[in-house]
């Protein structure tokens, strides 16, 4: 897509290259990779694969896997899921830690020097599925200098939806894990995860050209200032800093 749309995208190698990007009206794309696997076979990789601009990385997806596990089973983090978390560490790859089980997040923690993020995970408090964050865990993140992107996956945001009625969780329930997040100190926390790869959405965030008018209703209902925070400012933070 980047390439089709060269006028309006540009790939991004490093932090550095995001602001100067966005000054100049490009949409930044930023290259992150879901369940690594393949660091197992060859941890060589992460060195070779951030050079060419890979910021982000996942160990798992549900199951158990090489490196890590989902929230299917209760394994832990494998010895190569650890020596790949310093390596990435090493390399300056940010780790994401969304579909990580419980027992492979508390190992996460056990090991890691450097903040890492939950790119795509509600708040379990508020939604009480496996695939959100405690309180608990967000307030790891938050201490240690993580970010979290709200998850758009309707039934993540409430516990009564459904693949019928995915279209029909409302804003509010949405905006529930933000307040959540913020009575938890998370104003500097919290970013737009997404997850429209698959996930079953609410109506009004369909698709990207929904995204103006949620701008809108996330400034009316939570201010400009956390709006701005949450859409852009949280996430370049934390990216120029890590």
């Amino acid at each position: 897509q980047a390439m089709l749309n060269h006028d309006r995208m540009v790939n991004v190698r490093s932090a550095a290259d995001i602001r100067p990007a966005l000054k100049d009206g490009k949409v930044a794309c930023i290259h992150t990779i879901e369940n690594a696997t393949f660091f197992a076979e060859d941890p060589a990789l992460i060195e070779v694969l951030k050079s060419l601009g890979v910021l982000m990385s996942s160990l798992s997806w549900n199951a158990q896997g090489p490196l890590a596990s989902g929230h299917d089973t209760h394994a832990g983090l494998t010895a190569a899921g650890i020596e790949t978390l310093t390596q990435m560490e090493h390399a300056g790859m940010v780790l994401d830690v969304s579909h990580l089980n419980d027992e492979c997040f508390d190992e996460v923690v056990a090991h890691a020097t450097r903040p890492f993020v939950a790119s795509h995970s509600n708040s379990r408090a508020v939604c009480g599925v496996k695939r959100n964050l405690t309180d608990d865990q967000f307030r790891t993140i938050r201490d240690m200098g993580g970010i979290v992107g709200l998850n758009y996956c309707s039934e993540f945001l409430s516990n009564d939806a459904t693949d019928k009625t995915a279209a029909d969780v409302t804003f509010d329930q949405l905006a529930a894990h933000i307040e959540h997040w913020l009575d938890l100190g998370g104003e500097d926390v919290i970013a737009l995860g997404g997850d429209w790869d698959g996930a079953t959405v609410p109506a009004f965030l369909s698709d990207a050209s929904k995204m103006p008018e949620f701008q809108n209703m996330l400034s009316k209902h939570f201010g400009k200032t956390v709006m701005q925070k949450l859409c852009s400012d949280n996430a370049l933070a934390f990216f120029e800093r890590y």
